[in-house]
């Protein structure tokens, strides 16, 4: 039985949106916690485990091993989104968190917190591969934009939460505070329908019909006519290809057309971008990099803070922004100034090596373009990836794809995170950094050139818009005029 509330459909759609989103706090929580943890933690006097102050290695571990473990849980997950139902598959994945938080609840030793941070892992790695899903097929097209960019906007708000507990709450207590936020989601969710196309694709039409019933904000009765509009989606969803295609399998000529490749090439330079542009493992050490930047204004923790409500911004311009402003817009604005902050960053530490400069000045000046880095990178680079790539990626072509890319993506945000500090040691910290500039200059170059606007087009126009002009040119002088 579905909660019943009068609201309207898109209203409707963004509640669930909202709420399924609940669960994405536990990403940004898990990745937010650590930025003022690990100085704690490798703080002599300061540090709360038993068995002493931890090494930089260990710290590094203990935030990159939430991004390999995510690898596993993406496999895991993705069969059961595919056996038990997007909805179960996302609500499954809380159990990882609960026993994550529960480890450090009696933690003794670092062996404690790397299990938790595996866990940790499995429960990101359900979401990633759960919530796109169930939130992409819950979404009408007009909004489906906004609906996906609320997820980088929940992560935001973690990231904000989580320093915020491990700042000012003791760090045995910090787990409670998390227990009782996804609490909520474990209580409210049940209430919400699976997809309709899952409920489809099992067969299930009287499901599937009450579903998209309760999404589109008509009566429950099935024996009430659907009204034509609502009645004409659900005819198309049952004729829709990617319902088809599900149990086909892919062949080698379902590769060989220009636009499938340079489709799969889009979506493996902008998911790739996520990791590559330096947002991850600056999430992690906000705290860490501000203080080796030498912060005088306010501690590194508070700083931190700052820069993740300037993330929280950009996240919240990414849902405004997305189906407004278009995604090849959002993405080469958002590519662009994350060079040009990153690179001001970096240049921070360079004087500072160097020159041995470091001032009130150049604490402020690291702060500015970190939050400015963190604002641009979250209203397209890594809020738009994945929408772009169900849009432009061929239906038969979209799951098998985007979970390719999705191991890909923490298998490389793991080596990222766990060796930027390292990397930073040995080369100075704006090495790492002007590496990710260069990327997001190279993403910026690529989205000009090489993507098509995507936004509200069907899947035949993108895929005119990836023939490219000399192709369109052609058969324009071809038709009669």
């Amino acid at each position: 039985m579905f909660i019943r509330f009068s609201l309207t459909s898109h209203q409707r759609q963004y509640l669930l949106g909202f709420v399924a989103n609940f669960s994405t706090l536990m990403y940004g929580i898990s990745v937010g916690w650590v930025s003022p943890t690990i100085p704690l933690l490798m703080s002599e006097e300061e540090t709360p485990l038993p068995i002493g102050a931890i090494t930089k290695r260990q710290a590094s571990l203990i935030s990159a091993l939430l991004y390999i473990s995510g690898l596993v849980g993406s496999l895991c997950f993705g069969w059961v989104a595919d056996r038990l139902g997007r909805k179960w598959a996302l609500y499954l994945g809380t159990i990882p968190h609960v026993i994550a938080y529960l480890l450090i609840i009696f933690a003794a030793d670092i062996s404690y917190l790397y299990i938790s941070r595996c866990l940790s892992g499995l429960g990101c790695g359900a979401l990633f591969v759960a919530l796109p899903i169930y939130v992409s097929e819950v979404s009408e097209d007009k909004i489906r934009g906004g609906m996906g960019a609320i997820f980088c906007n929940m992560v935001s708000i973690g990231i904000v939460t989580g320093r915020a507990f491990g700042s000012y709450l003791d760090f045995y207590v910090v787990p409670y505070g998390v227990l009782g936020i996804l609490a909520i989601f474990i209580i409210v969710f049940p209430f919400f329908p699976e997809t309709p196309q899952y409920l489809l694709l099992r067969q299930r039409h009287e499901a599937a019909e009450k579903s998209l019933r309760f999404l589109r904000g008509v009566s429950q009765n099935l024996q009430i006519p659907l009204p034509p509009d609502v009645r004409e989606e659900l005819e198309a969803l049952k004729n829709s290809p990617t319902l088809h295609n599900q149990n086909k399998r892919i062949k080698m000529e379902d590769l060989k057309p220009k636009t499938t490749r340079r489709a799969i090439l889009i979506s493996l330079i902008l998911i790739s971008g996520r990791s590559l542009c330096g947002v991850l493992p600056l999430d992690n050490y906000t705290a860490t990099v501000l203080m080796e930047a030498g912060s005088h204004a306010w501690s590194p923790n508070l700083s931190a803070l700052i820069v993740g409500v300037f993330e929280l911004i950009g996240s919240n311009l990414a849902i405004i922004c997305v189906d407004r402003g278009g995604r090849r817009w959002n993405l080469l604005v958002s590519s662009g100034g994350s060079a040009v902050s990153i690179a001001i960053l970096g240049a921070v530490f360079f004087v500072k090596s160097f020159y041995g400069v470091e001032s009130a000045a150049s604490s402020w000046l690291a702060v500015v373009s970190l939050s400015a880095f963190m604002t641009l990178a979250a209203i397209g680079v890594v809020a738009i990836p994945f929408s772009v790539s169900a849009e432009v990626l061929p239906p038969k072509l979209r799951s098998p794809v985007s979970t390719t890319f999705m191991l890909l993506y923490w298998a490389m945000t793991f080596v990222i995170v766990d060796f930027f500090l390292i990397f930073g040691d040995h080369s100075g910290m704006y090495t790492p950094l002007w590496m990710c500039g260069a990327w997001c200059t190279f993403e910026l170059i690529f989205v000009y050139f090489y993507l098509p606007e995507t936004k509200g087009k069907s899947f035949d126009q993108v895929e005119m818009e990836l023939k490219g002009k000399k192709r369109k040119e052609k058969e324009a002088a071809a038709s009669p005029s």
